[in-house]
């Protein structure tokens, strides 16, 4: 069973366009404290011998490419396979020219590459998935079951409105699917397994109908017409379509079980690797239930938070439930509470800056206060 993977580096949504993806591929959006939230995604498809792993890029993309670079801190930085980064195709459409307005277009121009793939089957994974997702035990599940479509999902709470919720019968065959909301559900993880020679043959079919929406035209349109199963994930799930489930994605890092969950022994996330100075903790630092990456500097008082690489936080500042992204400075005295400062964030002596659990305040990249 040889598979290759397509990730998607966006969502391909027009209401995700949110602060944090001004200027960054939604893939690349820092995770953890030291990772990218690719790194997942990307991770779980190495660990599964996956070595022939084609990345949709779609806009903002650079952040990505410095990222991943040349696949080496994935072992993908090899003559045959290995990963390659695709960038947008221009197409005829007046009404949004050079873009692809859906997944299924990303997918219709990379035909080429599909065909000439060397595994027989292919998975197509979401960049912004926070899941360690096991490839191997859902492809081996899929042929197994004789689907002609598997989509592995997980039991999430509050899943966003955009989000799939699926039912499936005692066989696994799905039954149901609506538009998700608040509450604990079965939630899709946009991740599919299927043959090569059945996407190609959907590809010519959406081509022929003009189709652009993927799971509105491959999962709700042919449920009931093909085998489609399902793959129950049972380890910690979460997508970051939103800044409200960007911050509580982070959040959930702060609890052992998440992590645990997140990070298995026997499949490492893997990153680039940089090497940087350990934390410096100053004689007045009160740091608790927290998470710091290398680097900061640390005067101040750090509760429930995310710390990312190279942060100042000076003395009598009070960092409290807030994601602080890399090169981010807290002046002296400042307080904030549930807020996300994205790189290179200055907030100046004395400044007091709140949101709420539901929604955080945000400082965008490079904002001065």
């Amino acid at each position: 069973m040889k598979a290759f993977g397509i990730i998607f580096s966006d969502s391909y949504s027009t209401d995700d366009r949110h602060e944090l993806i001004r200027h960054r591929s939604a893939s690349a959006l820092p995770v953890a404290c030291r990772y990218r939230a690719i790194d997942f995604t990307l991770s779980g498809l190495v660990n599964a011998d996956v070595r022939e792993i084609y990345l949709l890029t779609k806009r903002y993309y650079g952040t990505l490419l410095d990222h991943l670079g040349n696949g080496k801190d994935w072992d993908l930085d090899r003559k045959s396979g290995g990963i390659k980064l695709l960038t947008p195709y221009s197409h005829l459409d007046a009404a949004a020219p050079d873009m692809m307005s859906g997944k299924l277009d990303a997918l219709r121009t990379i035909i080429p590459f599909i065909k000439e793939a060397k595994g027989d089957y292919v998975i197509l994974g979401q960049g912004n998935l926070i899941a360690n997702l096991d490839f191997n035990a859902v492809l081996k599940q899929h042929v197994e079951s004789g689907a002609d479509l598997t989509i592995p999902y997980a039991y999430m709470e509050d899943p966003g409105e955009r989000s799939l919720v699926v039912s499936f019968d005692k066989e696994g065959v799905l039954t149901d699917v609506k538009l998700g909301g608040s509450g604990k559900q079965d939630t899709a993880l946009n991740c599919y397994v299927m043959h090569k020679d059945f996407l190609l043959a959907f590809l010519a079919q959406a081509n022929l109908y003009d189709w652009h929406d993927l799971n509105r035209n491959l999962i709700v349109r042919y449920m009931g017409r093909i085998r489609i199963c399902g793959y129950r994930h049972e380890g910690y799930a979460a997508i970051c379509n939103t800044v409200p489930q960007y911050f509580r994605a982070n959040m959930d890092m702060l609890d052992a079980k998440a992590r645990d969950e997140l990070f298995p022994e026997d499949r490492p996330v893997l990153t680039r690797v940089q090497d940087t100075v350990p934390t410096f903790y100053r004689f007045d630092a009160q740091v608790t239930d927290s998470l710091l990456a290398d680097g900061c500097d640390v005067d101040g008082t750090v509760k429930g938070s995310l710390i990312f690489r190279n942060v100042t936080i000076e003395e009598g500042a009070v960092v409290e439930n807030c994601v602080l992204m890399q090169n981010t400075h807290i002046g002296q005295g400042a307080v904030l509470k549930n807020v996300i400062c994205d790189k290179n964030v200055t907030v100046g002596a004395g400044v007091t800056l709140a949101g709420s659990e539901k929604y955080p305040y945000v400082l965008t990249k490079g904002t001065e206060v």
